[in-house]
């Protein structure tokens, strides 16, 4: 009997706090009204959305209007400036390596490759493998991010002043985050999130002066996700690594960036993006920021070039690049860059997090 009725309370209480786990309450550790203390998964995405697997673009940090296929806004590639009539395929192999206060370590390895066509445009293929070496978070705890990216895009030059473009996304990834909670006495719970998504991205780029480009982009994206959530420790008579909620959630982001730049010498470029960024769960609701970057690329030397740029969001949050280009061979470019305060989306899981990255882009 005794066993019986420890069982029943036991599902009473699981039934309890899946009940408010669905709700979203425990999405985060809800401890704070401002920004921090909505649910992590929403700043998460937001964060995610700031990375490149550019190393120049990581540094200058504002790239709506950069005529070049680095740039954030897929017409960038087919861009007439940035076309390129040399024989091969330019392919840039990238490391992004993010090292967070709190001792996590997230290392991502990308891949490019570019086809310049004379009547179909430019098409360009992306991979991105992600993977977290070191998955502690400021509690002591585990936050583990592994995820794939497959992406196709495509350009064309409407005239010697306009371009267009379109870039896909898809993106299988799993998460898990560890946090404690308020609502079950500060206790430790484990989050395991199975996501599937994709993003659509769709940009104009045009010459508005002699040496003014502006560029606009529309993005678009949607993830699919199975949650799981288990408690670490026992909760009265529920045992550890307990199912306590298993519940499905659609997720939708919704940008837009508008960018400037200025090439006022082949020494000098300058750049400057506005950002609005939305992303809306059914369980977790919806969060959103703006964002003002601007950035500079000045040419040092024939094979040298600096690169430096600052973005400021409407959390009040600074996030600084800095890099150089160099050019080892006539058929090679180099990209080494630093970020600091690369992901303030999710300081409160990590403290600090900086960036350092590399690209070497090759035409074969």
């Amino acid at each position: 009997m005794s066993h019986y009725l420890l069982s029943v309370g036991a599902y009473r209480v699981q039934k309890e706090l899946a009940t408010l786990l669905i709700s979203g309450v425990l999405l985060q550790p809800a401890t704070a009204d401002d920004f921090s203390g909505e649910p992590f998964l929403l700043r998460l995405a937001l964060s995610i959305d700031r990375a490149s697997n550019y190393a120049d673009t990581a540094a200058r940090l504002a790239s709506a209007a950069y005529p070049g296929g680095s740039a954030d806004n897929p017409a960038g590639d087919g861009f007439p400036t940035a076309r390129v009539d040399a024989q091969g395929t330019p392919v840039t192999f990238t490391t992004i390596n993010a090292f967070s206060e709190s001792g996590a370590w997230i290392s991502a390895a990308a891949v490019t490759s570019t086809f310049h066509t004379i009547d179909h445009g430019v098409w360009s293929a992306e991979y991105h493998y992600t993977k977290t070496i070191d998955s502690d978070n400021q509690e002591g705890l585990t936050s583990d991010l592994r995820a794939q990216e497959f992406v196709l895009g495509w350009s064309q030059a409407l005239s010697e002043d306009l371009s267009v473009g379109i870039r896909g996304r898809l993106v299988p990834a799993k998460i898990r985050h560890e946090a404690r909670f308020i609502d079950v006495g500060m206790q430790p719970l484990r989050h395991d999130t199975d996501q599937f998504g994709g993003d659509v991205w769709v940009g104009v780029m045009g010459r508005i002066a002699d040496k003014v480009t502006a560029g606009a982009v529309i993005r678009l994206g949607w993830a699919d996700t199975d949650n799981t959530i288990k408690n670490l420790v026992a909760l009265g008579p529920i045992p550890p690594l307990t199912e306590l909620s298993n519940f499905d959630d659609d997720t939708q982001i919704r940008g837009l960036k508008f960018g400037l730049g200025y090439q006022a010498s082949s020494e000098l470029q300058m750049y400057t993006d506005v950002q609005y960024l939305r992303v809306h769960s059914n369980a977790g609701g919806a969060l959103e920021v703006g964002r003002f970057s601007g950035g500079a690329e000045v040419k040092i030397s024939p094979k040298v070039t600096g690169i430096f740029g600052g973005v400021y969001d409407t959390e009040s949050e600074l996030t600084l690049g800095v890099g150089l280009a160099l050019r080892p061979a006539k058929s090679a470019k180099l990209h080494i860059t630093y970020q600091h305060n690369g992901a303030p989306e999710i300081d409160r899981e990590f403290g600090n997090v900086n960036y350092v990255n590399a690209s070497l882009a090759v035409q074969f």
